[in-house]
């Protein structure tokens, strides 16, 4: 069995071994099918980014190098976090004011260094205060300069050398300071061996050169680490700055609301006010209205006396029960049919049962009108009560009178 692969001389499946084979089979299929496309995929995590932003990474780094330089992506991310910039601001806080535990030592320490990473850097990216990052540097006795050079000098040597077939790389700042100051040293080591040989007063003035070399050595790097501090402290001061600010404008934009707060309450209280002064102005109208009305029926009764009527005055009394009233009325009634006799009659005895009966029907109307309208005054229904009725029996007399 043979297979031409590319058009070339064929292969010869069957001198392979199964791996071999296996091999073969996925490199052909790899050929045929192409290259596997795998789909962009989100990798960074809630976390890795609150410590991003707690050393200070911008959104754009971030942007470039976890979210495909999208930054409809990273909005996303942020959406599905919950992280919006008053949420953001508050974890990072928290997280700056937890305690953090250094898990670095001395070797990675001063590997990074021999990598070319500066003091503040690594600061940076451990996430502690810079007391207590030199306060692990003084435990470790590297916190000088010099201290630190003797250091890496020590481990420059056990550094990894590059491969042969890779392009050397170029010398970072600190490599270059570091040759700077081994390069010094034995120049002075050689002066030191060489006044050794001639006499003990060369070697003390080999020991004071030296010594004043590394002293140089130790007050420039001191004064770059001071550089490196006081571009940090200003740093630190201008975000400061930026945070006055945006507390004042803050407490500006409550006070504001404060007043229009207080306006809007006090325009609430002076409408509920007038809306009391209208109801009680109303209350007052109704009142006016119901005396209107008595003093109405007051005058039409006046009027009806002038006209030669005769009126009653009967008084409305309280009358709890309407059905017993009404028995009283069948009674009286009764009384006026059938108990008189014709040569008993007087006019005084007719005025008595007249005006018991009368006050019956007043008492029967009381108690009904009552029923009907219970907690109110019922005075000024039974007084449009009996002007109805009144009126009605004065139109029915006008019709008869017509009549005859």
């Amino acid at each position: 069995m043979s297979q031409r692969e590319n058009g070339y001389s064929p292969v010869k499946t069957f001198f392979m071994t199964p791996d071999q084979l296996t091999e073969y089979n996925k490199s052909v299929k790899a050929k045929v099918d192409g290259p596997q496309i795998t789909k962009w995929k989100r990798t960074m995590t809630r976390e890795q980014y609150l410590a991003a932003r707690l050393v200070d990474t911008s959104h754009d780094d971030i942007m470039l190098s976890y979210f495909n330089n999208d930054p409809l992506e990273l909005r996303k991310q942020l959406l599905e976090w919950g992280l919006d910039k008053k949420t953001e601001k508050k974890e990072l806080e928290q997280m700056a004011q937890a305690k953090v535990e250094l898990t670095i030592t001395k070797g990675e320490y001063l590997q990074r260094r021999l990598n070319g990473e500066k003091r503040s850097g690594i600061l940076r990216s451990l996430g502690v205060s810079p007391p207590k990052f030199y306060e692990l540097l003084d435990k470790w006795g590297i916190r000088e300069m010099d201290a630190e050079g003797r250091a890496l000098e020590l481990m420059a040597p056990t550094a990894p050398a590059p491969e042969a077939q890779e392009p050397v790389p170029v010398p970072s700042e600190v490599e270059q300071r570091l040759a700077e100051q081994l390069e010094h040293k034995a120049e002075a080591r050689g002066l030191l061996a060489l006044n050794a040989q001639n006499n003990a007063a060369q070697q003390e003035a080999g020991a004071e050169i030296l010594q004043r070399m590394q002293e140089r050595a130790a007050v420039a790097a001191q004064a770059r680490e001071n550089s490196e501090l006081h571009a940090e402290v200003q740093k630190w001061k201008g975000v400061a700055e930026d945070w006055k600010e945006t507390v004042a404008q803050v407490s500006n934009t409550n006070m504001e609301l404060e007043q229009q707060i207080e306006t809007q309450r006090q325009e609430l209280h002076d409408r509920n006010s007038k809306i009391a002064d209208l109801q009680a102005a109303a209350d007052r109208v109704t009142v006016l209205e119901a005396e209107r009305d008595m003093l109405m029926q007051t005058i039409e009764l006046a009027a009806i006396q002038e006209t030669g009527m005769i009126s009653f005055n009967i008084p409305i009394q309280s009358a709890t029960v309407a059905n017993a009233e009404r028995t009283r009325i069948y009674t009286a009634i009764e009384a006026l049919d059938t108990d008189m006799e014709a040569v008993d009659i007087d006019r005084g005895r007719v005025m008595r049962e007249l005006f018991d009966l009368l006050q019956s029907v007043v008492n029967f109307v009381t108690a009904d009108l009552e029923e009907l309208h219970p907690g109110q005054a019922a005075e000024s229904f039974i007084h449009q009560f009996f002007a109805f009725h009144n009126e009605r029996h004065l139109d029915t007399l006008a019709v008869q009178q017509e009549v005859v």
